[in-house]
């Protein structure tokens, strides 16, 4: 029997992608196709104790403060009382009773954090927790990004890991889970899934079931269709970079037109650029992993970025022109970086 992506109605199918057994399950989704509302409805109906995360104390307190901006409410249709409190910074999710306006959890199932607070921990416990869940973990393209946030989650997963694995019990499961807008997040990069999400894109497949990790960008035919007929996207009309993000689950916001898999065979190294290689094959660059011998060699430094731009005074005028190629959308990001382009 194969795989199925999605349930009968079309939803995210949550129950068969745990059955996979990866620790790393990562979803980048067009908007409301039950990522969160699929993952909560697994982690309740299995018991599981879990830690939540959000990007930032804000999106905490906007689901505190707005009952229709708070996922554990949803829950209530599938006959779950679940709500969240705070305390001092602490966030606890359980099951919940209500009484004189105030919520009071009953049976606490997880944890809610941050990744600055994630970040934050030492000495801590976690092996009460067997999943971990990243809700957005892609920001949208107005929120200020935070520098580090892919090591910040490493470090927190490994924190909260523990030695579990060493004792022969199970690694904590992870779902990270995100609206498709910007393929430049540090945390796809630090799972080095960046290029795994370019070869679906480029393939026109929905997921990629490895050895260790589940990665998928699904685009539900059932439920988007439905979705075309709202009346956002009928106005929108198949156009612009909101529609191609919400139905076609594109990252509209990233210009992958300089991002190809080229044929060395014919062009000359000419330089290793921050321990990636530029080739000159006449009329554009091209920058890969591929090693070549080179006199040229240069490292992210300010001093070498000078000597670079002063040896190669063209290449940055190529690439503002579009005739410099990369492999990946990481090498690229690492290039414009280097040349604070």
């Amino acid at each position: 029997m194969g795989f199925n992506l999605y349930d009968e109605n079309g939803w995210i199918n949550i129950n068969e992608i745990a059955k996979l057994g990866k620790w790393l399950n990562v979803i980048i989704g067009p908007r409301q196709v039950g990522k969160t509302y699929s993952t909560l409805k697994y982690i309740l109906n299995n018991d599981i104790y879990f830690m939540y995360v959000r990007r930032t104390k804000a999106e905490f307190e906007l689901m505190e403060t707005d009952p229709d901006l708070n996922p554990f409410l949803k829950m209530k249709a599938e006959g779950y009382q679940i709500d969240i409190t705070e305390h001092k910074g602490v966030r606890t999710i359980g099951h919940a009773s209500y009484s004189d306006g105030k919520v009071r959890i009953e049976r606490k199932i997880g944890t809610g954090m941050t990744l600055e607070q994630m970040a934050g921990i030492r000495g801590f416990n976690g092996d009460k927790f067997t999943d971990l869940m990243f809700d957005e973990f892609i920001p949208e393209k107005i929120v200020r990004k935070r520098a580090g946030e892919g090591d910040a989650l490493l470090n927190a997963y490994t924190t909260i890991n523990g030695n579990r694995e060493l004792l022969g019990r199970p690694p904590l499961r992870m779902w990270l889970l995100a609206n498709s807008n910007d393929l430049n997040s540090e945390i796809l990069e630090s799972l080095m899934l960046t290029e795994e999400v370019e070869k679906l894109v480029r393939r026109d497949k929905e997921f990629i079931i490895s050895d260790s990790f589940f990665l998928a960008l699904p685009h539900s035919e059932k439920v988007i269709e439905k979705r075309k007929e709202t009346a956002l996207m009928r106005h929108l009309k198949g156009q612009g970079k909101f529609y191609d993000m919400a139905i076609n689950n594109s990252f509209a916001y990233n210009d992958t037109t300089l991002i190809k898999n080229m044929n060395i065979r014919g062009m000359k190294c000419i330089a290793c650029l921050c321990g990636y290689y530029v080739y000159d094959a006449s009329e554009v660059y091209y920058v890969t992993t591929i090693p070549a011998r080179t006199r040229k060699n240069y490292t992210e430094t300010d001093t070498d970025r000078i000597r670079f731009q002063l040896d190669f005074p063209e290449f940055r005028i190529m690439y503002s022109m579009g005739y410099v190629y990369f492999k990946s959308a990481v090498i690229q990001k690492r290039i414009s970086e280097f040349l604070k382009m």
